[in-house]
């Protein structure tokens, strides 16, 4: 219930990804990258041996990221300047943050070869074009389009049957008794929503956590 809406986001997005060859990008920098579908994104580029993850998050969540496995680095959005701004960049944007897309623009410059929105995790203001960016404008990922395209160019079938094979493996990784990448915590009862909700809104949600409720 958690994972299975989020994952056709992160499969298409990666295959879009690949697709068009990273944009000749040799790293890809995600921002929000404890969120499930930014890491389900990674999941699914982890082995490609064309590009480098990088995950950009808060500095209390640095070392959930870093634990995941699937990133080469995790770095605190403070920590952003430590990059080399001469590496052909790919920005993945799951926070949606104007202040942090304009320092991504402004550290990496013409380097930045693709600036992808891939969602918001902190508001639900769209990235509009924006003067003051140097580089690429951001362009909106939207996975009807890629899904589209794939079931021209694989079938129909196929495509169900190589996201299911991911999905499937996603599930298996995140559940894994041993390194789990998500406990689940059920509550119950609207009050409890309520407060769940306040603390999701405030970004106090531990991002091992997953949170089910139950209305009854």
């Amino acid at each position: 219930m958690l994972l299975r809406p989020l994952f056709i986001t992160s499969f298409m997005l990666a295959d879009f990804l690949d697709d068009n060859a990273f944009f000749g990008a040799r790293q890809i920098l995600m921002s929000s990258a404890s969120s499930k579908t930014a890491y389900g994104t990674a999941f699914c580029l982890q082995d490609n041996p064309a590009v480098q993850l990088i995950g950009l998050t808060s500095p209390g969540n640095t070392e959930f990221v870093q634990s995941l496995g699937c990133y080469s680095q995790a770095l605190g959005y403070d920590q952003l300047g430590s990059l080399d701004p001469s590496v052909p960049t790919l920005y993945v944007d799951f926070s949606g943050s104007t202040s942090l897309r304009r320092q991504v623009h402004a550290h990496f410059k013409d380097a930045l070869v693709y600036d992808c929105y891939a969602g918001s995790a902190q508001n639900q203001d769209y990235a509009e074009p924006d003067q003051a960016l140097s580089g690429p404008q951001p362009q909106p990922y939207f996975a009807p389009y890629q899904i589209k395209k794939r079931n021209a160019d694989w079938g129909a079938a196929e495509v169900t049957r190589r996201f299911n094979e991911a999905q499937l493996a996603f599930i298996a990784r995140v559940s894994d008794t041993q390194q789990p990448w998500m406990q689940v915590n059920e509550h119950a009862g609207l009050e409890a929503a309520q407060s769940l909700a306040e603390s999701l809104i405030k970004g106090d949600i531990n991002p091992l956590e997953g949170h089910a409720v139950v209305l009854d």
